[in-house]
């Protein structure tokens, strides 16, 4: 590296970054993007005169990665069963209410117990069990069907 030229103005293994503008690196660090927001930023920008495809593939991958960081999990597509039909017991399973939200939960005799983990300011996780009746629920499927 050259020693009178700022680490910005540089780049080792070569220059799809010198050419810009704007290196991804210092976008990302004055906007405060975390890692995977900046590797989205990174592997977009340099897909052209980089890994092409599978560039787009990670920055992909990294915004599959966001989502569910961000919002968890997405629940599973399949058949929904009818209320009428119970889940075995303590297994995990999406219940779907009848406003159409999806809430994670467990049934145990007649009850069916819904999960919520909270994450707040402070970085402190606490995890609310309410239970419900069958009624506030249109189906349910199993968390870890496929």
């Amino acid at each position: 590296m050259e020693k009178n030229k700022s680490a910005m103005q540089q780049q080792v293994g070569g220059d799809h970054y010198k050419k810009l503008a704007i290196q991804p690196m210092e976008y990302a660090f004055k906007n405060r993007l975390d890692p995977l927001q900046f590797s989205v930023v990174k592997y977009v920008t340099r897909f052209r005169d980089k890994a092409g495809k599978q560039d787009l593939d990670k920055a992909r991958h990294c915004v599959d990665m966001l989502i569910e960081m961000e919002y968890g999990k997405q629940a599973p597509v399949g058949k929904i069963n009818p209320m009428s039909e119970k889940p075995n017991e303590k297994e995990k399973i999406f219940l779907y209410t009848k406003d159409g939200e999806c809430k994670l939960g467990f049934r145990l005799a007649r009850i069916f117990y819904v999960v919520e983990i909270r994450i707040d300011n402070d970085n402190v996780i606490t995890s609310v069990v309410e239970y419900w009746d069958s009624d506030n629920f249109i189906g349910w499927i199993y968390a870890n069907a496929k």
